[in-house]
């Protein structure tokens, strides 16, 4: 769910940015670095001010919403919580990447697109998403190894109070270290090489 969630939101609402930001203008240095702001934030303060915005009881999220969610210790919100965070965390190293890839494509190319009559749709499916390619793959490896904000909302706790949600890394951690169960350690770590191994190989075979 985690990587289904975080990976393509952050990846699209930077597109988003990038594409807004791309042509220079006089404002471009202080709006880009506004967008970029998000990945200069260090995973521990993210994850307190977002404890603060989830808590049941004084929380901005419930207020806004005139709700009444325990997001942290409820199973049904609770990776959706984190993904929220890892979400925001992301955009602002996913624009920095975009915004150079969308830069860097040769505007004659976008001419011709233009001239040819494609709409400012067609010229993002066509020309510049497959110059984010590597970086959607990269983002997609990069989520399957995410333990670091689950394991700062439980304390790295092998019973947590964070509706009992992992990663595959974070259980890997937490059946290694807190339970001493090296097997089953073991068995989630060869788990996730694979599945970012394979990720990452068909991101290296499109780029060709």
């Amino acid at each position: 769910i985690y990587v289904l969630l975080a990976s393509p939101v952050s990846i699209l609402i930077a597109l988003l940015l990038a594409l807004i930001a791309a042509k220079k203008r006089t404002m471009s240095v202080a709006y880009e670095t506004l967008f970029a702001v998000t990945m200069a934030m260090s995973m521990s303060v993210s994850a307190m001010i977002f404890k603060l915005a989830y808590n049941p009881n004084i929380g901005i999220l419930n207020y806004i919403l005139g709700v009444k969610i325990n997001w942290l210790n409820d199973k049904h919100y609770a990776m959706v919580a984190i993904s929220i965070i890892a979400t925001w965390m992301n955009v602002g190293y996913n624009f920095i990447f975009l915004l150079a890839a969308v830069r860097n494509i040769p505007p004659e190319i976008l001419e011709s697109c233009e001239l040819d009559g494609a709409r400012p749709f067609q010229r993002t499916v066509n020309i510049i998403l497959p110059t984010t390619f590597y970086l959607i793959c990269t983002s997609l490896a990069k989520s399957m190894m995410m333990s670091g904000l689950v394991l700062i909302f439980t304390g790295g706790a092998s019973l947590n109070t964070t509706a009992n949600i992992d990663t595959m890394i974070s259980y890997m951690y937490k059946q290694s270290v807190n339970n001493l169960n090296y097997n089953k350690g073991y068995a989630a770590a060869i788990i996730a090489f694979l599945m970012t191994f394979v990720v990452m190989l068909i991101s290296f075979r499109f780029e060709k």
